[in-house]
């Protein structure tokens, strides 16, 4: 979980400054859209961790995984309709 968070404190900086760098004049209303964005996926990831209601991380450790395939994903479809 560590090494998780390290990584995440390395990428969501430069992830969010190269998302909001089309955006010159609204970059306060993008910055607001990513915010929400962030938000609301946190309450959707920890209803369904909620929901499933096991003690065990490995839980915990699914969910991750779904979520980080699940994003690879829609990477790799962005990068090819380019």
């Amino acid at each position: 979980m560590f090494f998780i968070l390290l990584s995440i404190g390395f990428i969501y900086p430069n992830s969010v400054s190269r998302a909001l760098s089309p955006f010159k004049e609204l970059s306060g209303s993008a910055s607001t859209m990513n915010g929400s964005f962030m938000m609301a996926m946190s309450a959707i990831i920890t209803a369904v961790v909620g929901s499933l209601g096991m003690l065990m991380p490995f839980v915990m450790f699914a969910v991750m995984t779904c979520a980080s395939i699940l994003a690879i994903l829609i990477f790799s479809i962005a990068r090819n309709s380019k």
